[in-house]
């Protein structure tokens, strides 16, 4: 994936990350890498403007905070231990299962509230044979592709997972961050094989309004142009990235601009991550300003 002596690849190595971010050392990188992966995309790092404090950087890049401990850390902050029937997959309503088809990403986030989580192996073919199989007898009609990242997987093995589940489950869909991430996993072959296998949603994960670059807007117009596979977006807040409502706005302005009636913007999501002290985010609170109706 990378070669360090050319420094080519889709990730940036850790040279590369270190002469990029000066401010970052490279004892920080190593201790942070040991309790999480750091990975930042090519992509990515090419739209960060400035150093390590940028909205872009802060969500990929570690910080010392982060090695601190802290009387606060929620572990499963998301309570999915307690709703796990299988292993890889979690159920918290009767007609809807989350499977985590892989446990990589592209680039990993530090605010990921399943970081607890990254030293769990990949599902091998047997356990993921054995969810899939739970998942199609349960009765649930909406099953959620999430991880990790479901595009980190091939075309042939994203297309396999999808029909193994059909026609038992009628409802599918895809979690991911890769079209921000690494918009040129979008590509027409992913795009024709999920039009075949519609319907299908998609759902985007875009924080900040300066992570739809130009390959974004691309990536995000040729999922546009699949009438049943729709998609939309969620975004996390992060203290000193993403509270303001410029940064709401701006990024759902500019996604509907992508990609035209197939966005839906949710409700943003206030994370609620292991160490929320830690890497600058906020707990679950009310908002401060109302949301636009509609």
């Amino acid at each position: 994936m990378y070669n360090a002596r050319t420094r080519r690849g889709t990730v940036l190595g850790r040279t590369e990350l270190l002469d990029r971010f000066p401010s970052l050392t490279d004892a920080l990188l190593r201790a942070a890498d040991r309790r999480f992966p750091v990975r930042m995309t090519r992509s990515w790092a090419g739209r960060i403007l400035g150093e390590a404090d940028g909205p872009l950087a802060r969500q990929v890049l570690p910080t010392q905070a982060e090695l601190d401990e802290d009387p606060g850390a929620v572990p499963d902050p998301v309570g999915e231990a307690q709703h796990r029937p299988l292993p890889y997959l979690v159920q918290k309503h009767d007609d809807r299962v989350l499977i985590q088809v892989t446990r990589r990403c592209h680039l990993y986030c530090r605010y990921c509230f399943r970081r607890d989580q990254h030293d769990t192996p990949e599902p091998d073919a047997a356990a993921l044979d054995a969810a899939l199989d739970h998942v199609r007898r349960s009765g649930a009609r909406e099953a959620i592709l999430s991880g990790g990242d479901p595009l980190t997987l091939s075309d042939r093995r994203l297309f396999a997972v999808i029909d193994r589940l059909r026609p038992e489950v009628p409802i599918l869909r895809i979690h991911s961050r890769a079209p921000i991430t690494a918009p040129q996993r979008v590509t027409p072959a992913l795009v024709a094989g999920l039009r075949a296998r519609a319907p299908v949603w998609m759902l985007v994960h875009c924080n900040h309004p300066d992570e739809l670059s130009d390959e974004v807007r691309e990536a995000l117009a040729r999922l546009k142009w699949m009438p049943a596979c729709r998609f939309s977006t969620r975004r996390c807040c992060c203290a000193g990235s993403t509270t303001r409502w410029t940064c709401w706005s701006g990024s759902a302005t500019r996604c509907w601009s992508c990609a035209s009636s197939l966005i839906t913007c949710t409700t943003p999501t206030r994370c609620r991550a292991t160490r929320p002290s830690a890497w600058g985010l906020r707990r679950a609170s009310p908002c401060t300003r109302p949301w636009p109706a509609g």
